[in-house]
């Protein structure tokens, strides 16, 4: 994979992690799992070839996006195609950074994937229009930071970023007393930082635990789950493999084992050819074709991770 990052300038760099654009020609694979890492995506499409989420590794199709969609906070792994790849872009927001851009509140994002036009209306369709003109990646780049400006509506809650930042480090430290230290009421705490993030504390520190454990994993082929709980925040052993698996779908010696591309996202490798992959059908629904059914032989029930 060919990636290209920007870190935006001021005032987007107080919401933006990064702006970035990947090339992948010829991955030998059709769907990658994709785990969850706490964060909220703005996803644009600049192939021919709709992003299709799935059912599970080996589901059928549920979703088809041929332009910009918003990717929310997922607590539990999700399916995606890989025929998109081949030519992406988009944005990855800071923590309660995505709504200055989308307004409202970011609970409806929970577990869900969106359009873009559910928020920007025809804005959204204008800019996929110009990206895909787009001669080069700086032109892409450019017009990209230019739509984000134009929405640019709010800013977050002081005391919210100053708790993402806390847990963010610290992911096990209680909520109650961060509450009172921010001089929030509890209840408003709560309201506050779901609107703003997406996901109530406890499950944000949950996600920033899970992605701590998964950073600290990477490129290893073996591990001392008794000392990974410790050291990062669970309980004890039991409690890190219920909440790995919860969140993954896979055990965590199964993640160990599997073929790790980037450290959020895992190759789905079944039996067949995936050299070829049909398009899906352009709108979103659970009609569109299922690379897996048409180039991959059909894959029935499910496999254990």
């Amino acid at each position: 994979m060919f990636r290209t990052f920007r870190v935006p300038g001021p005032p987007l760099s107080r919401y933006i992690s990064e702006l970035w654009i990947a090339s992948s020609p010829g991955l030998p694979f059709c769907r990658e799992r994709l785990l969850p890492d706490g964060r909220i995506t703005l996803v644009i499409p600049l192939t021919d070839s709709p992003a299709t989420l799935y059912e599970g590794p080996y589901g059928a199709p549920k979703e088809c996006f041929t332009g910009p969609f918003i990717c929310g906070i997922h607590t539990r792994d999700i399916t995606i195609d890989t025929a998109t790849q081949k030519h992406v872009m988009g944005a990855s927001f800071l923590p309660g950074g995505s709504l200055p851009f989308l307004g409202g509140s970011s609970r409806a994002l929970h577990n869900e994937t969106l359009h873009l036009a559910e928020f920007w209306g025809d804005g959204s369709r204008m800019l996929h229009e110009q990206l895909l003109a787009a001669t080069d990646d700086a032109q892409r780049f450019s017009l990209l930071e230019s739509a984000l400006l134009q929405q640019l509506i709010m800013s977050p809650h002081p005391a919210v970023m100053e708790a993402v930042a806390r847990l963010s480090l610290n992911p096990a430290q209680r909520i109650s007393p961060l509450a009172n230290e921010l001089g929030l009421g509890q209840r408003r705490f709560q309201q506050i930082f779901t609107d703003t993030v997406g996901v109530p504390p406890k499950v944000f520190a949950r996600l920033k635990r899970f992605s701590h454990l998964l950073h600290r994993t990477n490129n290893l082929q073996e591990a001392d789950w008794s000392l990974m709980a410790l050291d990062n925040g669970y309980y004890d052993q039991a409690h890190l493999i219920r909440d790995f698996r919860a969140m993954s779908g896979m055990t965590p010696e199964a993640f160990l084992r599997s073929e790790r591309r980037l450290i959020h996202h895992l190759p789905i490798l079944p039996p067949g050819d995936c050299a070829a992959v049909t398009p899906a059908t352009p709108e979103r629904s659970a009609t569109c074709a299922s690379p897996f059914d048409i180039s991959c032989g059909t894959v029935s029930g499910t496999r254990a991770a």
